[in-house]
């Protein structure tokens, strides 16, 4: 993790390690007094918003424990070891909505919640074609729905998809498409 030339880490003690998370207590010093920080440990993630040649998207709905409910997002994975955020949404896409990106643009990388947590989740843009199936991950259930831009941007305003990825995304292609 980067620090600012002003903040010094004091000290760093590890609290919990599971299978996706880790959880840490880290001692700073900050404008000279010392402070504890709780941080969330998590991998990078890649985000990316489909779209094929027809100006369709995709959208994953899928159950999100921490919430306690159903969400619609864009396909989305955890960067696995040695792998690029690219080829992590490259995958996702293929893998979650059964398509393969024939083009791929980064448009910036998001932290999640930066006040305690350490996860940054790369977004994307792709031009897709269907290919065939989804490969879905043990212990992953999605649906998945093609959809217009204009309909993404409708259940944002209305309320129905608030998930941030997703609402960064379909906003920047909005802003993209036009000026």
């Amino acid at each position: 993790a980067k620090v600012m030339e002003d903040i010094k880490v004091l000290s760093s003690e590890k609290k919990y390690s599971g299978k996706i998370i880790g959880v840490r207590v880290d001692t700073i010093e900050e404008n000279g007094r010392k402070c504890l920080r709780e941080v969330v440990e998590h991998c990078e993630a890649a985000c990316v918003m489909p779209v094929d040649d027809e100006g369709y998207t995709y959208l994953v709905r899928q159950y999100r424990h921490g919430i306690g409910r159903y969400t619609e997002e864009f396909p989305a994975g955890k960067v696995d070891p040695g792998e690029t955020g690219e080829k992590c949404a490259v995958r996702e896409c293929e893998e979650e909505i059964g398509a393969v990106c024939e083009d791929i643009c980064y448009l910036m990388p998001m932290p999640v919640s930066p006040a305690y947590c350490e996860e940054i989740i790369h977004l994307y843009f792709a031009k897709v074609k269907l290919s065939g199936t989804q490969h879905l991950d043990d212990g992953e259930f999605l649906t998945v729905e093609r959809v217009t831009v204009d309909e993404v941007i409708r259940r944002i305003d209305a309320g129905l998809i608030t998930d941030a990825k997703t609402v960064l995304l379909a906003l920047a292609y909005l802003h993209k498409n036009n000026k």
